[in-house]
C-alpha cells in the first residue's frame, strides 16, 4: 500500500515529538475507525490501514540510527533535556532567594546565562538555544507563581524598573519570551510602576520599555484602530499620566497623542546626546501609532519625520535615516488608503494638514502630492 508522507497521513509535522505522533495517531484513529467511519466499509478499511502504515513506519524511521529521522529526534530529545534542566537550575536560584527573603534583581544575575552575557558585554551574543528558553521558562512560572505577592511588598518604582531591564535581555533574545510579553506576563509590573511613581522621567522611561519589548514580540499593528488596540498599547498609562503629569490645554490633544509625543520627545532627546542606531526606535512608528486614532497617527507620524529632519549630523547614518523616512512615508500612505474617508478630508482642505500638524513640514508637501494624486 502507498500512502505518500506518512506525516502528512497523520496531519503532523516532521519535528513532532514521539508523545505528539502518538497523540495524532490515536486521535485519528479513534475519528478513522471503520465502525465509526461514514465511509463505505471498503474505503474505511482502506484509509484505517495507510493511517496504521503511516504510524508503523514512522515508528522504524525514529528507531533507525541511519535515517535523518533517528538523528532529528536524538537532537531534540537533546536540546529538551538541555533546555529542562536550565529551568530546573534557574528555577531553583530563583526561589532559593524568594523563600530566604532576599529575591531582587541580583538573584536574576545569578542566572547562568544572564552571568555569561554581563561578564563578556560585547563579546558574548544570545542564540536562541536550549540554555537561553529554559532560564526563561523558569522566569516565567517563577513570575506567574510570585507575581501577586512580589507586588504586595511594596517594591520601589525603581527597583522594580532595574528588574524588567534585566528581564530585557531574555526579552530580547530568546523566543520563548514571545509569548509571554504578547500574553502581558509584565504588564503588572509596568502598571505598578505607573501607579505608584511621581518621577515624570521613570513613568515615560517605563513605557518607553513597554514599547520596544511589544515591538519586537510583534505585538501590534499600526493599522489597529479600536479601543482595545489602544488599550493594549498603552495599558492604563495614558491616563495615569495625563492626571499624573498634567495635559496641554493649548491643543488639547487625546491623552494617548500627548503621551506619544511625550514618548516620542524622550527617544529624540536621547539621540540629541548619543549617537544611536534608528532600529532603537523602531517601535516609535510600530508600536505608539496602534494607540492612535487615524488623524493622530498621521499627526504623530509628522512629527516623528520632523525630528528626524531636525537631528544634528553625525548622530545616524545618512543611509539609515533615508530608510526610516522612507518607513514612515510608506505608513502614512498606509493610513490614508486605509481611511479614505481621510483623502477627502484632504483634498476638500487644501491646509488641513498644516491645521492639524500645527506648520508647513515635510510630511504636508509629501502628502499634498499624495492628496493631488489620488484626486487628479
Amino acid at each position: 500500500m502507498t500512502f505518500g508522507n506518512p506525516y502528512e497521513v497523520l496531519g503532523i509535522s516532521p519535528y513532532a515529538s514521539d508523545d505528539e505522533v502518538i497523540r495524532a495517531y490515536r486521535a485519528k484513529a479513534k475519528e478513522m475507525h471503520p465502525d465509526v467511519s461514514k465511509l463505505a466499509t471498503t474505503e474505511a478499511n482502506r484509509k484505517f490501514k495507510q493511517l496504521q502504515l503511516a504510524f508503523e513506519t514512522i515508528q522504524k524511521l525514529r528507531r533507525d540510527p541511519n535515517t535523518s529521522e533517528f538523528r532529528s529526534q536524538q537532537f531534540e530529545r537533546t536540546r529538551d533535556k538541555e533546555k529542562e534542566a536550565a529551568k530546573k537550575a534557574a528555577f531553583t536560584i530563583l526561589e532559593a532567594d524568594w523563600n530566604n527573603g532576599v529575591f531582587n534583581t541580583e538573584t536574576l544575575r545569578k542566572l547562568p546565562m544572564l552571568a555569561k552575557k554581563r561578564a563578556h558585554p560585547g563579546g558574548f551574543h544570545f542564540g536562541r538555544g536550549p540554555q537561553e528558553d529554559g532560564e526563561w521558562g523558569a522566569i516565567s512560572q517563577f513570575f506567574k507563581t510570585y507575581q501577586t505577592e512580589l507586588l504586595n511588598r511594596n517594591p520601589s518604582p525603581n527597583d522594580l524598573k532595574d528588574l524588567l531591564a534585566e528581564l530585557d535581555i531574555y526579552t530580547e533574545f530568546t523566543g520563548e519570551s514571545v509569548k509571554d510579553i504578547r500574553g502581558g506576563l509584565l504588564e503588572p509590573f509596568e502598571n505598578y510602576i505607573f501607579t505608584k511613581t511621581k518621577d515624570r522621567n521613570l513613568f515615560l522611561e517605563t513605557l518607553e520599555d513597554r514599547l520596544r519589548r511589544m515591538s519586537r514580540a510583534g505585538s501590534v499593528s499600526i493599522f489597529s484602530t479600536s479601543p482595545e488596540a489602544s488599550k493594549k498599547v498603552f495599558g492604563i498609562a495614558s491616563e495615569l499620566y495625563a492626571s499624573k503629569f498634567g495635559t496641554y490645554p493649548e491643543s488639547k490633544p487625546s491623552p494617548e497623542l500627548q503621551l506619544a509625543r511625550e514618548i516620542s520627545n524622550l527617544a529624540f532627546s536621547k539621540t540629541q546626546k548619543n549617537p544611536t542606531t534608528l532600529h532603537e526606535l523602531d517601535y516609535l512608528i510600530k508600536s505608539v501609532p496602534s494607540a492612535l486614532v487615524a488623524e493622530e497617527k498621521l499627526i504623530f507620524l509628522a512629527d516623528v519625520m520632523n525630528q528626524l529632519d531636525h537631528l544634528p549630523k553625525g548622530r545616524v547614518s545618512k543611509g539609515s535615516l533615508e530608510d526610516f523616512r522612507g518607513r514612515i512615508r510608506n505608513k502614512i500612505k498606509r493610513v490614508f488608503h486605509t481611511h479614505p474617508e481621510l483623502q477627502q478630508n484632504f483634498a476638500k482642505r487644501g491646509r488641513w494638514w498644516e491645521k492639524l500638524a500645527g506648520s508647513a513640514t515635510t510630511c504636508e508637501i509629501l502628502l499634498g502630492n499624495l492628496a493631488r494624486k489620488k484626486h487628479m
